[in-house]
Parts: C-alpha cells; structure tokens; sequence
C-alpha cells in the first residue's frame, strides 16, 4: 500500500483534485455557453487528469525514494503534461475564411493545465488567481466592450424538427432584424428533434421580442428559450 508523508494526508490530496475541478468548471462553463469545441466536461477532465498526474509525479513514488540509487525528478511530468495538453488544444484551432477560430479555448484548455499542476503541488492561491484571470479574459471576447458598447451578446436554444430545413430560416430571420448570429451548434436529442443553440449578437435598439415572435411563426421549430 501507498505510504503517504506523514505531513500530507489522503483527503488533502483529493481536496486538491476537487479544487482543480472547481476551477475547470468555472473556465468551461463560459466556454460552454459560448458555444465552443471544448466546454464544460473537457475543461473539468483536462484540470482533475493535470492534478492527478501531478500528484502521482510528486508523491506516488514516496515509498521507493529511501531506495538506494533511485533518483526521481517531479519536473518531467509536469513538462510532459504541458506538452501533452498542448496537442489537445491544437483540436479546438480551425481555419475558416482566412480566419482562425479557437485560439481562445486552445489557450483556456492549456492554461486549464496548469491550474490542475498548481492545485496538485498546493499553490492554492495561484491557482485560483489564475483562474479568474482566465476567466476574465474570455468573457471580454464576448463582451458588450468587445463587440461594440451599445450591442448585447445573447444565446438562444431552439428545439426543431430533425427533417426541418431550418438554418437558413433563421439566417433570413437575424437579417430582417438586424441581428448577427456569431455562431450555432446542433445536438441530436433523438432521431426526430434537434437543439440548435444560437449565439447572437443584438444592438441596443433592436428589440428581442420582435425575433423570437418570428421564429415562433415556423411550425418546425418546437420550443424557444433565451
């Protein structure tokens, strides 16, 4: 059995792990509900698999370091995981119209990391601090501030018909309402009904309710929140 230092109970290890998922879920959230390639559950197993790998690097070989001629170096795991996540961030970058997307979320996912890293080796203020500025910097993509002082960034699910010819409806739809639509991402409920989330872009004078009325009037869209 493992033997632990006598200084550094089980229990403040799993804390540590815990503390890792908390700020990986408050970095995913906000990626989640702006619609990106990685999200809520990538960025919460990216921080807990970081944390863990961490830990084992520093303390799962306690047992064997009294061995004579065995010499370990925590370091190269940590180096590894930087490396490593570094080739999942790379997934969330796409090239699209001579514009590339997903540089945001490759840096959250890597810098998600070594959050994980940070909780593993007990630098509980760094990491948390870290977060936040992580945080921060990702909502002021979407920020009024960033898309224009006097325009609202909002998101909007609908549930339609699976044989519904329906995104060019609503492209129709966001221009007759002067409304950009920044991005929207399908899921299959079932084979009869999808959820398409929109993340649209409103200025201060248009009015929401006019829109939604709107998309209400197709008789393959099922229900409408946001």
């Amino acid at each position: 059995m493992l033997q632990y230092p006598d200084y550094l109970p089980p229990y403040v290890l799993l804390m540590r792990i815990m503390f890792a998922v908390l700020c990986g879920t408050l970095i995913g959230y906000e990626r989640e509900h702006s619609l990106k390639a990685a999200g809520l559950r990538t960025h919460i197993i990216v921080a807990a698999a970081s944390c863990l790998m961490m830990t084992i690097s520093k303390y799962g070989f306690y047992d064997v370091l009294q061995t004579k001629g065995i010499d370990l170096d925590p370091s190269r795991v940590a180096a590894a995981i930087v490396s490593g996540v570094g080739f999942l961030g790379a997934g969330t970058i796409f090239m699209r119209k001579k514009s590339i997307t997903g540089l945001t979320t490759a840096a959250g996912v890597w810098a998600t990391a070594g959050i994980g890293m940070a909780m593993a080796t007990g630098m509980y203020i760094e990491g948390f601090f870290t977060t936040i500025v992580v945080f921060i910097a990702q909502i002021i993509s979407h920020s009024r501030f960033y898309h224009g002082r006097f325009n609202t960034i909002r998101s909007i699910s609908l549930k339609v018909n699976a044989e519904a010819e329906i995104i060019q409806f609503i492209l129709t739809t966001c221009a007759e309402h002067n409304i950009s639509l920044l991005r929207f991402k399908v899921h299959c409920d079932d084979s009869a009904v999808y959820t398409l989330k929109l993340l649209c872009k409103i200025p201060q004078n248009i009015k929401i309710s006019p829109f939604i009325e709107s998309l209400r009037k197709n008789t393959d869209i099922i229900s409408i929140h946001g």
